[in-house]
């Protein structure tokens, strides 16, 4: 079988012109689907499921680590029954 090479141009051409004409057309940010570009020498674009994990990341970064001492304490105390919460408290919390 031979290929024309007239051929392989007429069919290669028309995708090759898809290909040139995006990356010369800039993305907007609003037509990324609401993801947020990253500015440097590429562009790089986050969809908005990427950024609410980067956050939830960071926010659990940001929460402080158990207290050792003060969980012994009230074990302690639950196992030793003198571990007193007071109702208005329990209440409280259980109606907001």
């Amino acid at each position: 079988m031979r290929i024309d090479p007239k051929d392989v141009q007429r069919v290669v051409k028309p995708a090759v012109d898809q290909v040139r004409s995006a990356e010369a057309a800039p993305v907007s940010p609003a037509a990324a689907d609401g993801a947020a570009p990253v500015a440097g020498s590429e562009q790089v674009v986050l969809s908005a499921r990427a950024e609410e994990v980067a956050r939830a990341r960071e926010a659990l970064q940001a929460v402080p680590e158990t207290r050792s001492e003060r969980v012994a304490e009230l074990r302690r105390q639950v196992e030793a029954g003198t571990y007193h919460v007071p109702a208005e408290d329990v209440a409280e919390k259980m109606l907001k």
